[in-house]
């Protein structure tokens, strides 16, 4: 096994928990998305791309704030949570 440097230790740290765990919030996904709020209480059979991009952002000011990292699409979540300052770190 390699050594890490220490750009690699401390970019490592940056997205571990205390204890060195990854916690990591998933939203890049698109079709597994789409189909989880089709399949919810009041979904739409027709999502836009728009609405998706909400959603996303809703678990980013929710979920991944609290997170040490989140997975995002460039297709669909970014630039905008970045740009509309919804990722506050």
């Amino acid at each position: 096994m390699n050594e890490l440097t220490t750009l690699e230790r401390r970019a490592l740290q940056s997205i571990s928990t205390p204890d060195g765990n990854m916690l990591i919030v998933a939203a890049d996904q698109r079709n597994g998305m789409k189909a989880a709020i089709k399949d919810a209480p009041h979904g739409s059979d027709a999502i836009t791309r728009e609405e998706l991009a909400e959603v996303k952002a809703d678990l980013v000011r929710h979920l991944a704030n609290h997170a040490p990292a989140i997975l995002l699409d460039p297709e669909v979540a970014l630039p905008g949570i970045v740009d509309d300052g919804v990722l506050s770190r």
